[in-house]
């Protein structure tokens, strides 16, 4: 089962000046739904999570969204998407990569969705990555 651990870094200063540092290191594994991922492109007037969430809802209403299960891992350095049978890393995120993240409550049949925007250096436009979450 997934476990998760919470990172809290910090330096201060006592009054004497002596200086302490505080590091706790993380790895935080959860269990998600990779919904879809769109590219965020003005010409197909997706431009925001919302457009994202919006398009989501009429391919759910088409029956044209197909969940797979991953796990996904966070630790200092990126975002890994890994499949839960194989344990096959799928894609890796550096977070230099991640531009915006945001979490939609009970926007449609997905009660939790997490959206991720993506964008390598070498890509012309970002990628918006939905997830549900449980």
């Amino acid at each position: 089962m997934p476990s998760s651990v919470t990172i809290c870094c910090s330096e201060e200063m006592t009054e004497d000046g002596k200086q302490l540092q505080f590091c706790y290191y993380f790895n935080v594994c959860v269990i998600h739904q990779h919904l879809t991922t769109f590219v965020l492109d003005r010409k197909e007037a997706m431009i925001t999570v919302d457009d994202g969430i919006r398009k989501l809802k009429l391919l759910d209403a088409k029956g044209k969204v197909w969940t797979q299960d991953m796990i996904l891992q966070v630790d200092d350095k990126a975002v890994s998407l890994v499949d839960l049978e194989s344990k096959n890393e799928l894609e890796n995120f550096p977070l230099s990569t991640i531009q915006h993240c945001q979490a939609v409550m009970n926007a449609c049949n997905y009660n939790s969705i997490l959206a991720l925007v993506c964008k390598e250096p070498t890509q012309n436009k970002p990628d918006l990555h939905l997830f549900q979450c449980d």
